[in-house]
């Protein structure tokens, strides 16, 4: 047998779908209709403090020379990603190409460098779809510690009031100094403000977690091998101060290192060492949050180096990190690092009794001399956000963070992996189908590839496994030669990976299980479906509802299964009956002319308790003696909806009322048909009730209506 397909919806979905859409949109729900590319404006300026979006440069363009164009991801989403700089605070994206992260990349490590000058790493990021660069500025607080209130506090701030804006997890790229003030923000250095629920990622350019080298210059001792790079640092910097005064670029040493050592000099600029009490009071990054990390890794050979004839270090080989903090300081618990590596020989020239001066020589550089004060490296702290294979690695991070937090699109929806259902084995769908059925045997099909009109009631999105990323959740309708099958609830992660499946009969433990829709709200997946009262009684409807929840042992394991029949409306309608009301609320339960007819009745004859009955019970064994007497044959072969569920209304001289009600969606019916027995109808059809026919054999009442 194959499933019956439509193009429209099925005349019984109709009106109930506009009933169960209205009231499930009060409930916090992740839904949204067929995933496909998006063309969403571009991102928008937030107001966030010292937050700014950063606009596309027009000197930044691709690697094939186009325009950077941005666009939102397949959601219409844009995720924020924040660049916070280094101890200078300047993030700014403009022409002036003086932001942490503005230059071109034009350097190399571990690879040649690029031919020609690329995009700034902001304007990598850009091309990401779905990016929404965000620059954080602090140089009114440059230099000072990342508890000032411009800095760790304000970036708290920004990430609040943006991951709000967008409604997003934040992905935060540092450099330096900027990534402790991230540490501040994002650690809970405030009690009850750790954001691990609101940022998701860290990658840090040569960012101090242990403290800077830089900042121990003032401490003294040179003993121990911890030592040995600090007393090289001092040679560099006294140099670079020794030369006649000169102008250097702020990314080569003699342009950073006496600058950065007299802001770590400077009243408060202890708390950038390891021991401080500031920096050990830092907490660390919460377990949600990933963290990745680029350094500078510069080693310098001193094994010719003396002074008075003497050889100071103990090690031939010292490594310096980027210069400003050691390479294990900025990669300490990392889940991946790339470095930049460079190494020096150093030595002295002038007498042997007397040094005039140090030289570095680059081993393996072209040429002996090496102008140290101002040739810039990629392994140097300034210049990491230049090098061209960490912005490659950043672009892949994020590209993949960010379609990561995407559901399946339409294609990846209709070629998923399903498991084995109605007796067919496990296999991969094909334009939504499973291929290799053959003819006859029946069929496995997602519910929305055969309704497609249908889409947001069998597919939707959201997080069932709590890792921020959007999973999949959809329904397969299969059959057998004999058949159909019960409907199947199957889960998928953002690759696709299948979390679990749900048979419905299972459930219910009843053959006929027919899906309304599927929601996802606050990590449980919720159904709600048709099923029956008994399993030989398909014409009796009863409504399910259970929430689904994902256990990484166990996969998709169902909760508290809640049913729904015509017993509530009945009773609710009788209720409204009862107290005489005819307003809004009742008439969603029957028509005017019904609830007339109901008041008028009662009035004379005061309702008892309703029992209801499915169609192939009607009338049978299981109604009354006297309800068999006052309906005899009933419902009439007349064709016309009598209704799927009969109620008996019992009234005080022990006869009975019939009330016909059709189910018209999820948990919600509607009366059709009212009827007295054949003794309580009036002449002429009038009385109390209004369209009873005293020529009618029948019993007098109102209906059918349709």
């Amino acid at each position: 047998m194959t499933l019956f397909r439509r193009t429209t919806t099925p005349r019984r979905w109709r009106r109930p779908l506009g009933v169960a859409v209205a009231a499930t949109l009060a409930m916090p729900l992740v839904t949204i209709a067929a995933p496909e590319t998006a063309t969403a404006a571009p991102p928008r300026q937030v107001p966030c403090g010292q937050v700014e979006l950063a606009p596309v440069l027009k000197t930044d363009v691709t690697d094939t020379g186009q325009p950077i164009q941005q666009k939102a991801d397949r959601r219409g989403v844009y995720v924020p990603i924040i660049m916070v700089p280094d101890y200078h605070g300047r993030a700014k994206h403009d022409d002036s190409r003086t932001g942490d992260f503005s230059h071109p990349i034009d350097m190399g490590a571990g690879g040649p460098a690029p031919a020609a000058p690329r995009a700034s790493l902001i304007g990598q990021l850009q091309q990401i779809p779905g990016a929404a660069v965000y620059t954080f500025d602090y140089r009114a607080s440059a230099g000072n510690w990342v508890d000032d209130p411009g800095i760790g506090p304000a970036l708290g701030d920004a990430i609040d009031c943006v991951t709000s804006a967008l409604g997003q997890k934040a992905i935060l790229i540092t450099h330096g100094v900027g990534g402790l003030a991230a540490r501040w923000a994002v650690g809970g250095q405030v009690e009850g403000r750790d954001r691990g629920s609101q940022v998701t990622t860290v990658i840090g350019y040569g960012s101090p977690q242990t403290g800077s080298q830089l900042a121990e210059l003032l401490n003294t001792g040179v003993g121990a091998t911890a030592s040995e790079p600090r007393t090289v640092l001092r040679l560099l910097v006294s140099a670079c101060r020794a030369l006649k005064p000169a102008v250097f670029t702020e990314q080569a040493p003699c342009g950073f290192l006496p600058v950065q050592a007299g802001a770590f000099a400077r009243a408060g600029g202890e708390a950038f060492r390891g021991q401080s009490p500031q920096h050990l009071a830092l907490r660390p990054y919460p377990n949600t949050v990933r963290v990745h990390a680029f350094a500078g890794d510069v080693v310098v050979n001193a094994t010719n180096l003396g002074w008075f004839g003497l050889k100071p270090f103990r090690a031939n080989d010292i490594p310096l990190g980027d210069l400003v903090s050691s390479t294990a300081s900025t990669t300490i618990q990392a889940l991946s690092q790339l470095r930049a590596s460079c190494r020096f020989t150093l030595d002295a020239f002038g007498t042997p009794a007397q040094s005039a001066g140090i030289r570095l020589a680059e081993i393996g550089a072209q040429g002996a001399a090496w102008p140290f004060p101002s040739t810039i490296r990629p392994c140097f702290a300034p210049s990491l956000p230049r090098v061209s294979q960490f912005a490659d690695r950043i672009r892949e991070l994020l590209t993949n963070e960010i379609r990561n937090r995407q559901p399946l699109d339409l294609r990846e929806l209709e070629s998923l992996a399903v498991p084995s259902v109605c007796g067919h084995p496990a296999g991969t769908l094909a334009g939504g189908r499973l291929p290799g059925i053959a003819p006859g045997n029946g069929e496995v099909a997602l519910a929305s590839t055969l309704y497609p009109d249908r889409f947001q009631d069998f597919t939707t999105f959201g997080d069932l496994t709590g890792d921020g990323v959007a999973d999949t959740v959809a329904v397969l309708k299969c059959s057998t030669a004999a058949g159909p099958g019960a409907d199947v609830v199957v889960a998928y992660d953002s690759g696709a990976r299948l979390l679990g499946s749900i048979n419905l009969a299972d459930v219910t433990g009843r053959p006929i299980n027919e899906i309304y829709n599927v929601q996802v709200s606050r990590g449980q997946a919720i159904m709600r479906w048709r099923t029956t009262e008994e399993p030989s009684t398909v014409e009796t409807v009863v409504d399910a509802e259970a929430s689904f929840t994902f256990d990484s042992n166990l996969g998709l394991r169902a909760g508290a299964l809640k049913s729904f029949n015509v017993t509530g409306p009945v009773g609710k309608l009788l209720e409204k009956i009862r107290a005489g009301r005819s307003g809004a609320e009742v008439r969603k339960l029957a028509p005017p002319e019904i609830i007339s007819a109901m008041i008028a009745a009662h009035r004379q004859t005061p309702f008892g308790e309703a029992t209801c009955y499915g169609p192939s019970t009607a009338p049978n064994s299981n109604w009354p003696e006297q309800a068999l007497d006052d309906f005899d044959d009933w419902p009439p072969q007349d064709g016309l909806q009598h209704g799927d569920r009969f109620c008996l209304i019992a009234l005080p001289d022990g006869h009975y009322a019939l009330l016909g009600m059709v189910h018209t969606g999820f948990s919600t019916w509607r009366a059709v048909e009212f009827r007295l027995p054949e003794r309580r109808s009036t002449p002429g059809g009038g009385g109390l009730f209004p369209g009873g026919n005293d020529d009618d054999d029948g019993p007098g009442g109102i209906g059918p209506l349709f």
